[in-house]
């Protein structure tokens, strides 16, 4: 980590600009994908619970909590 301080301060403007813009970029496409991921979970326990299994069945398996999967089968 101080390394990477000091390697940012030897930057220029624009090239810290665009440094921070890189790791800007970098956490939205973590985020997006942690939010694709969850959506693929969710549908494929409406799917589980369409077939009737049990919410802990679908929690292990699709890695959602009991809770989650609860509230799934409130919708």
């Amino acid at each position: 980590k101080a390394i990477e301080l000091i390697s940012f301060d030897n930057l220029t403007p624009e090239e810290r600009t665009q440094a921070k813009n890189q790791e800007a970029a970098r956490i939205t496409l973590m985020k997006n994908e942690a939010y694709a991921k969850r959506a693929a979970k969710v549908e494929i326990a409406k799917n589980f619970i369409s077939m009737g299994l049990d919410n802990l069945t679908i929690s292990q398996g699709v890695g959602l909590m009991i809770e989650e999967v609860q509230a799934l089968r409130k919708v």
